[in-house]
């Protein structure tokens, strides 16, 4: 008995599911859900921003089952349009500047699925399924240090990284605080060591000149 080709419905339902799944299992997205870097509904932003990804492809099920190759065109500017989604809405929601590479590889990964579903091939979406399942419930946040990933080569940085590279570099070029906060005087010492003291005068009549302390 041959099987039943799937239904239109279904491919669509398929990609969809698929999409969110890629999306939880994106490393910079995950941080920045599990550190409350778009507020404290991360994870709601998350399950809508697949749906904003998602209807990129809203229009392009009316082929669906199509057996034929897909124009190289039509994949190249889903690629690009899916890309800048994803960059755009982890800048505006989640204030994280993903500059990687990543964004580019799940993209491509997102292109692929939806060709395959719109084929009613769904063993991408099957597998994508088990890796989903093996890491739901383990956490990012150990594989980053103070917002960056151990790696030097992943380049993606929240808003508060810039703030620190700011404050980073005043301090190299002398322009911020030079005093350890830890160890920052109380405020009477803090009025004392403004006021000049008066010079210091030798036996001979000489002016003791002392080093400004740094």
């Amino acid at each position: 008995m041959a099987t039943a080709a799937p239904t239109r419905q279904k491919c669509q339902d398929n990609f969809e599911s698929a999409v969110a799944m890629t999306l939880q299992l994106w490393q910079p997205l995950s941080f920045a859900v599990e550190n409350n870097l778009g507020g404290g509904d991360g994870a709601d932003k998350r399950d809508w921003f697949a749906g904003a990804v998602a209807e990129l492809y809203e229009d392009s099920w009316g082929n669906v089952l199509a057996s034929g190759p897909i124009a190289s065109t039509i994949t190249e500017d889903y690629l690009m349009d899916t890309e800048s989604r994803l960059l755009q809405i982890m800048d505006d929601e989640f204030d994280t500047v993903v500059d990687d590479g990543t964004a580019f590889d799940v993209a491509n990964d997102i292109v692929g699925l939806w060709a395959q579903c719109r084929r009613g091939q769904f063993d991408s979406c099957n597998a994508l399924r088990l890796r989903w399942e093996a890491a739901r419930g383990k956490s990012v946040r150990s594989q980053f240090q103070a917002g960056k990933a151990p790696d030097d080569d992943t380049a993606w940085h929240t808003d508060d990284d810039d703030e620190d590279d700011e404050d980073d570099s005043d301090d190299e070029d002398g322009n911020g605080a030079d005093v350890n906060m830890d160890e920052a005087p109380d405020l009477v010492d803090a009025q004392q060591t403004r006021e000049k003291p008066p010079p210091e005068v030798d036996e001979d009549g000489f002016t003791t000149v002392t080093r400004k302390k740094r």
